[in-house]
């Protein structure tokens, strides 16, 4: 997470390390897309792009959407 702290900084450098570090923990502790679209742009930097990538997002129905 070092040189995505680095990278975040670079683009915002008046942006506190401190706030910096907890936006970032809070984004991988709270939301899933996160660790996904972390994985997906290793995939890509690793494999190239594939020309059928998909991700979907379906939310959970608990109740009738009539």
């Amino acid at each position: 997470m070092e040189g995505e702290h680095q990278n975040r900084h670079a683009v915002m450098p008046s942006l506190d390390s401190m706030t910096l570090d907890w936006l970032l923990t809070m984004m991988y502790n709270i939301n899933p897309y996160v660790k996904v679209f972390k994985m997906a742009r290793h995939m890509m930097a690793t494999k190239g792009v594939p020309t059928d990538l998909k991700l979907r997002l379906i939310a959970s129905q608990t109740k009738d959407a009539r």
